[in-house]
């Protein structure tokens, strides 16, 4: 399931997410190589419900918890490199039951495996001005479409989302990494996805906070990149984790799972 893992590139990437990432793979992948060059090797464990720690059923296909899956033995064995990462969709836990304190200790435990390479780590806050500005009828029909399990009240999500906000803010003091907040213009009606057009404004304000290989003084600016298009959405869409459940059964995909044309490669789990 390693495969082409034995020839480390200057600067590796690591995404970690849920449906945000899944989504907008392509725009996250294409500034990255603006802020760091290329090629890059990019690590991305997301999809569309994704825990932290648990493992989570979105229509046929089951994914394992981020903390758990095989990213982290991959990172083990590919070989030093300058890493930079990305740690976002930070509260789909909250929804299927799990404590605030449940969730910043899988996000912990991310953290952690991601410091023994010495990576430069970002976190991306909750959209708390979002989430506190929803409406009771808005949450019931997104609590209804995205998580018709839960039951739990507007109230108790805010609580919790604030305590979970709280906690990602103590969890960074004296850590290497940033935390940066969303921004509030960037969502509509759907209170924890920003809107397409809002994608690479996203990516730019949240990877700013990495630094290139032999600069440690201040984060660089963007390079310019290719804009992004609809195939390129299109064929990220299409990459597969290395190991899901489809049905109950097991599913491998070979990995990398795509090579770009500047010779970036990218790995799903």
């Amino acid at each position: 399931m390693m495969h082409e893992s034995s020839i480390p590139t200057k600067q590796r990437v690591v995404l970690l997410g849920a449906s945000n990432v899944r989504m907008s793979l392509a725009s996250a992948i294409a500034t990255a190589r603006g802020y760091l060059g290329t090629p890059l090797d990019v690590l991305v464990a997301a999809g569309h419900g994704r825990s932290y720690g648990q493992p989570t059923r979105v229509l046929a296909r089951t994914l394992s918890g981020i903390s758990e899956c095989e990213l982290w033995e991959h990172l083990d064995q590919s070989g030093a490199a300058a890493t930079h990462a990305l740690v976002t969709d930070i509260g789909n836990d909250l929804l299927y039951g799990s404590t605030p304190q449940q969730t910043i200790d899988w996000v912990r435990t991310c953290i952690d495996r991601l410091a023994e390479h010495g990576t430069e780590v970002v976190i991306s806050r909750l959209p708390m001005a979002s989430i506190e500005s929803l409406s009771a009828a808005r949450f019931r029909v997104f609590r209804r479409l995205l998580f018709p399990g839960n039951r739990m009240s507007l109230s108790d999500l805010r609580s919790r989302a604030r305590e979970l906000d709280d906690g990602l803010e103590e969890l960074a003091d004296g850590q290497r990494m940033q935390l940066v907040r969303p921004e509030h213009q960037w969502y509509g009606l759907d209170p924890i996805h920003p809107r397409f057009r809002h994608w690479d404004a996203s990516y730019e304000r949240f990877l700013a906070g990495w630094k290139r290989e032999g600069n440690h003084d201040s984060p660089p600016g963007p390079r310019p990149s290719p804009p992004v298009s609809w195939g390129d959405h299109l064929r990220a869409s299409l990459w597969t984790s290395s190991r899901r459940l489809v049905w109950g059964k097991v599913r491998s995909t070979a990995q990398p799972c795509a090579r770009l044309r500047d010779e970036t490669r990218v790995w799903m789990f």
